[in-house]
C-alpha cells in the first residue's frame, strides 16, 4: 500500500499452469479487495514468470494508458550504486507541457533514505530530494522538479541513490502530457559506478600565491604543495570529477569563478604544434568573447582552453585512498 510500512503485507496465492497466462482486471479491487495505489510483490514458489500491467483512462474515443512492466532484481538499486532516469519535463503550469513524477520502492525489511539529485540536459544540478521510505513502501513524488525549481524543464535526467547501508529500493518515472494526460513510462537504468580514486586541489589553496609559469615543471609544483604523488591535473580528470559531483567538484577543488589554472590534457600540456599551454577556466555560464574554448562542461561552467607564455596557479591531481 501506497505510503506506509508494509512489513506484513496482504497476499494471495494463485496457481498458474505450464504454458498459460492469466489477466487479472483491476487487480487491486478484485483480488486484494483495495481502492487506491500501491504496488505489487509477485513471487514464485516455482518456475518462472513474466509479469506486466497496465493502468488506463477510459473515454468515448476508448482508453489510453500506461504500460509498466514487471521490475526484476536487476534493476534493485543498493547503497554504492546509482540509477537514471532521462527524458524528464517539468512545465510552470498544469495545462500545457508535460509534469514528471518519480516513484520508489523500498525492496528493504529496514528504512531506506532515497536521494534524487535533479539535472538540466546539460548538468546543471537544480536541486536534490531526499525520501525515506518505510519498509517496503511504495511512494510516488509529484511534480518533483518543483520541489528544486520555477522554472520550466524541457529535458532533464534525474539520478537516484541510497546513503542507506542497507538501502534497497527501485525506482522510475511517469512523464505525463498535462493536456492529453497521456503518460509514459521510465524505468530507472542503474548505471556503473567504480569509485573516484582522486582529488583535485588548486595551488595557492583557493586564494592568491601558488603562481607557476607555463614553462615550468608543473608536477614539481603539486608535489610542494601537496606532496608526492601530486601531479598537475588533466582536462579529463575535471570531466570525470564533473559527472561523479556537477558542480559542487569546482568548489571542492578551489577552482574559484573568473579564474584560470594550468592543466594538461590527454597527457601534454600544450596544443599540438603551437607553444599554448593547456588551461581550464571558470566561467559558470557565462563564456567570455575573448577566451577561445575548445571544449567544456555544464553549458561553459568550466571550459578548456590555451594560452603562450602565461603564469597562472596549477590545478593538481592527488590520490585518495
Amino acid at each position: 500500500i501506497s505510503g506506509e510500512d508494509n512489513s506484513s503485507p496482504p497476499a494471495v496465492t494463485m496457481t498458474l499452469k505450464q504454458g498459460a497466462c492469466a489477466r487479472m482486471e483491476d487487480v487491486l479491487d478484485t483480488v486484494f479487495l483495495y481502492e487506491g495505489t500501491a504496488a505489487l510483490d509477485v513471487q514464485t514458489l516455482s518456475g518462472d514468470i513474466v509479469v506486466s500491467s497496465r493502468t488506463f483512462n477510459t473515454t468515448d474515443a476508448g482508453t489510453f494508458g500506461q504500460f509498466l512492466p514487471g521490475v526484476g532484481p536487476a534493476a534493485t538499486v543498493t547503497s554504492g550504486q546509482e540509477a537514471r532516469l532521462v527524458q524528464l519535463a517539468q512545465d510552470t503550469t498544469d495545462d500545457t507541457g508535460f509534469r514528471t513524477n518519480i516513484g520508489f520502492v523500498n525492496r528493504a525489511s529496514n528504512t531506506t533514505n532515497v536521494k534524487t539529485d535533479l539535472y538540466t540536459s546539460d548538468g546543471v544540478h537544480l536541486g536534490t530530494v531526499t525520501t525515506r521510505l518505510a519498509p517496503f513502501e511504495h511512494r510516488q513524488i509529484n511534480r518533483i522538479f518543483r520541489q528544486a525549481t520555477s522554472a520550466p524543464v524541457t529535458n532533464g535526467y534525474a539520478i537516484v541513490t541510497t546513503s542507506s547501508a542497507d538501502g534497497s529500493f527501485v525506482a522510475y518515472a511517469s512523464v505525463v502530457d498535462n493536456a492529453s494526460g497521456d503518460p509514459i513510462f521510465i524505468p530507472a537504468t542503474r548505471v556503473s559506478t567504480e569509485p573516484v580514486l582522486f582529488e583535485l586541489l588548486t595551488t595557492g589553496a583557493g586564494s592568491s600565491g601558488g603562481n607557476y609559469g607555463s614553462d615550468g615543471n608543473l608536477d614539481t609544483a603539486c608535489t610542494s604543495w601537496f606532496g608526492a604523488p601530486a601531479a598537475v591535473a588533466d582536462w579529463n580528470d575535471a570531466i570525470t570529477l564533473w559527472e561523479a559531483d556537477g558542480e559542487v567538484f569546482a568548489d571542492e577543488a578551489g577552482i574559484r569563478s573568473g579564474h584560470s589554472y594550468l592543466v594538461e590534457k590527454d597527457g601534454g600540456a600544450f596544443r599540438p604544434d603551437t607553444a599554448e599551454h593547456y588551461l581550464i577556466a571558470r566561467h559558470d555560464g557565462d563564456l567570455p568573447t575573448d577566451f577561445a574554448s575548445l571544449d567544456d562542461v555544464g553549458d561553459h561552467f568550466i571550459d578548456l582552453g590555451s594560452e603562450e607564455d602565461v603564469t597562472l596557479q596549477v590545478l593538481c591531481r592527488r590520490p585518495v585512498e
